[in-house]
């Protein structure tokens, strides 16, 4: 629903920020996100989510599985396709970090794919490691800057059992900064530049990306 260039806008109900869908019990972890009853159902059944991208680590910085185990079948259930995209967290250096622009690079070639939607997508809180991937999208779309961050900030009215303060930009200015001095006539033309250059991506598939969710 978000306006984007050229009076257009995102398509509704193709793609999801989220945060994640399970955690490991036998842990004493703070985020506490896993729908079950009728958040399930409204994700399954009133959403429709056909697909799961799920960037935390199958082995992070300290050896442990960010997914508590899981490797084909989404917590969601087996209607709905899991995609594993591991993205080192890293603040401000989340698209600097070597090992993540792989899974960014297979992250647009997956939402190229029309098949693929209705699409959720998260780490841990859906904050960093996904708000760079929800900026860099929204860019590529149209959005303009005032937009783009205020989504991000969305994350400050989260409460998942750790309630966590991201109103400050600072930590996420990399991102920003870099598509801006990318080259462009506007917003959509310097992320398509940034993400070819720096990521890897090819121009067909940012293309198809645009087409499938810009109305």
């Amino acid at each position: 629903g978000y306006s984007v260039l050229n009076n257009k806008k995102i398509k509704q109900g193709m793609i999801y920020r989220t945060a994640q869908f399970n955690y490991d019990h036998a842990k004493d972890n703070p985020v506490v996100s896993e729908p079950i009853g009728a958040g399930r159902d409204m994700l399954v059944n009133v959403l429709k989510i056909k697909s799961e991208i799920d960037v935390r680590e199958k082995v992070d910085k300290k050896g442990n599985d960010e997914t508590a185990g899981l490797t084909t079948i989404s917590p969601l259930g087996s209607s709905v396709k899991y995609v594993n995209l591991p993205m080192r967290f890293g603040g401000s250096n989340i698209f600097t970090e070597s090992i993540n622009r792989e899974s960014i690079k297979q992250f647009f070639e997956y939402l190229a794919v029309a098949d693929n939607y209705p699409i959720a997508f998260h780490c841990v809180r859906g904050t960093d490691r996904t708000g760079a991937l929800a900026y860099a999208l929204g860019a590529l779309c149209g959005m303009n800057t005032v937009d783009l961050l205020k989504d991000y900030v969305f994350s400050d009215f989260a409460n998942i059992g750790s309630m966590i303060k991201v109103g400050n930009i600072s930590g996420m200015s990399f991102y920003p900064n870099q598509i801006d001095e990318s080259e462009g006539d506007n917003i959509s033309e310097k992320a398509k530049n940034y993400l070819i250059n720096r990521i890897g991506v090819s121009r067909e598939t940012l293309n198809a990306v645009i087409d499938l969710l810009v109305e």
